[in-house]
């Protein structure tokens, strides 16, 4: 049996677009007319993703890190409460739950990794401002030591899986360029970004494809620069 809309199709829909606030009712190709300008309009996509509340952490922390690829199998680890911390905490899409320690408290580290079973931590604040150049994997239970890198730093950025990540920027006790590729057991020297800063952002999924984004040098910067599998950064925009 055919519904009112298969026949006639939607109603026309009035409504003052500037006091609505659920788009829910609305359905693609539904016509409106908007009361605060008596203009016609056709709804173009009906569905808005949103940000929705998800369970605390356990643990209430500040630069931290984290791994994951998606919002149902996320790790974080490492931060700052009054100390550094080497708590770590599994999220399964609904709820936290405390996983192994790191063996190294610290802050302002990186990540990499591509669930809450697979993850890599590297570099960061450890006891007082001492920057360090340890590297952790984890494997959904216990962290393990793995490889040292080659530039103590903290405020970095990473990218990639714990078997093939990426580490760029930081600083020391200035802004640094460095980059450094992990294979799951060594770290080796990468192309150097043009601009060095710290407090940066990064993303990709492994340690020959990833973007450097935003950060600090004396100041706040909005560069963005690519890094590709022949091993360099290249500028992407200014």
């Amino acid at each position: 049996m055919s519904t009112y809309t298969q026949l006639r199709g939607t109603k026309i829909l009035k409504v003052d677009t500037n006091l609505l606030t659920n788009f829910s009712n609305l359905q693609p190709g539904q016509l409106v007319l908007d009361t605060s300008d008596c203009s016609l309009n056709v709804v173009q996509c009906a569905t808005i993703p949103v940000w929705s509340n998800g369970s605390a952490l356990n643990v209430s922390r500040r630069t931290l890190a984290g791994a994951g690829a998606s919002n149902t199998s996320a790790l974080a680890f490492g931060g700052f409460t009054t100390v550094n911390v080497a708590c770590t905490e599994s999220y399964n899409g609904t709820s936290w739950s405390t996983g192994g320690a790191m063996g190294t408290a610290r802050q302002s580290l990186a990540g990499a990794g591509a669930s809450n079973t697979a993850a890599l931590a590297f570099g960061g604040v450890a006891i007082g401002v001492t920057t360090v150049v340890c590297t952790e994997s984890y494997n959904g239970s216990t962290w393990t030591a793995g490889g040292v890198m080659g530039t103590a730093r903290c405020a970095l950025a990473g990218d990639g899986t714990n078997t093939a990540a990426l580490a760029f920027g930081g600083t020391a006790t200035i802004a640094v360029a460095c980059t450094e590729s992990y294979n799951g057991s060594t770290w080796t020297a990468g192309g150097a970004m043009a601009t060095a800063r710290r407090y940066l952002a990064g993303a990709g999924a492994s340690n020959t494809a990833a973007l450097a984004f935003g950060g600090c040098t004396t100041a706040a910067v909005a560069c963005t620069e690519s890094y590709s599998n022949i091993n360099v950064f290249s500028n992407f925009q200014n």
